[in-house]
C-alpha cells in the first residue's frame, strides 16, 4: 500500500528545465576564443557537460553517457540536460578556463528569483528579515521537507524526498538509474523511480569495464 503524502510546503515556481533553458541562454553568450576550424564541440555543451557533472554529483557520469550512446545511439546527457556532443574532462576544461566568473553571475540572479518566487526564501529567514546561508554541507546536512524543486516537475521531486531517507540517496539512486538506462526526458526518470518497472526504459545498456591498473 502506498503511503498518503503530505502535500509541499511551498509551491514549486522554478522547474529544473527552467533551469536548463536559461543555463544554455546564458551559455550561448560565452566568447568562444577558439580559431581555425577545430571548432567540433560548442561552449554551450562543454557547460552544460560541466553542470551534469556537477548536478549529479558523479565523475564518471560522462563517461558513461558516452558508452551509453556507442550502444544504444542517445545518452542521458542528451535527453536530461540537452547535451549536443559530449566533450572530454580536457577539452571541458580547456574551453572553459578562459570564461569570466562574471558571465554565469545571471545564473545566480535567477534562481533566486525563482526560489523567492516560490516562498522557500522565507524559511530561511531570521528575526530581522535576513536570510541565511549553508555555503558547505548541503550533501549530508539538508531538510527533507524545505529543498529546491530539482526535478522537471515539482509534484514528482516533492513526493520523491517523502519516500527517500535522504538528499544523499536520492542523488545515489539518480546515478546509479543514469549508469545503465538512458531516459527520454526528466518526467521519464522521476516517475519511474516513483513508479517502478510499469514505466522502465526499453533498453540496458552494460556499464563499461574498470580501467586496468599498472
Amino acid at each position: 500500500m502506498r503511503p498518503v503524502y503530505e502535500r509541499p510546503i511551498w509551491t514549486c515556481a522554478l522547474t529544473f528545465g527552467d533551469v536548463v533553458t536559461f543555463l544554455r541562454t546564458t551559455f550561448e553568450t560565452f566568447t568562444d576564443r577558439r580559431t581555425g576550424k577545430n571548432t567540433t564541440y560548442t561552449l554551450t555543451d562543454a557547460g552544460l557537460s560541466a553542470f551534469s557533472v556537477f548536478f549529479m554529483q558523479s565523475p564518471s557520469f560522462l563517461e558513461f553517457q558516452r558508452s551509453m550512446q556507442e550502444t544504444q545511439g542517445k545518452n542521458n546527457a542528451q535527453t536530461l540536460f540537452g547535451v549536443f556532443e559530449i566533450p572530454t574532462d580536457n577539452q571541458i576544461r580547456s574551453l572553459l578556463d578562459a570564461v569570466e566568473p562574471t558571465a554565469v553571475y545571471p545564473l545566480f540572479d535567477f534562481v533566486f528569483d525563482g526560489l523567492q518566487r516560490s516562498g522557500a526564501i522565507d524559511s530561511f529567514r531570521v528575526a530581522d528579515g535576513r536570510l541565511l546561508l549553508a555555503l558547505d554541507g548541503t550533501q549530508y546536512f539538508s531538510s527533507a521537507k524545505i529543498h529546491g524543486p530539482a526535478g522537471v516537475n515539482g509534484r514528482h521531486n516533492c513526493l520523491l524526498r517523502q519516500i527517500l531517507p535522504s538528499r544523499k540517496r536520492l542523488f545515489d539512486d539518480m546515478k546509479a538509474l543514469t549508469t545503465y538506462f538512458c531516459f527520454d526526458s526528466w518526467e521519464h526518470l522521476l516517475t519511474f523511480m516513483l513508479d517502478g518497472w510499469t514505466n522502465a526504459p526499453k533498453s540496458q545498456v552494460i556499464r563499461p569495464p574498470k580501467p586496468e591498473v599498472g
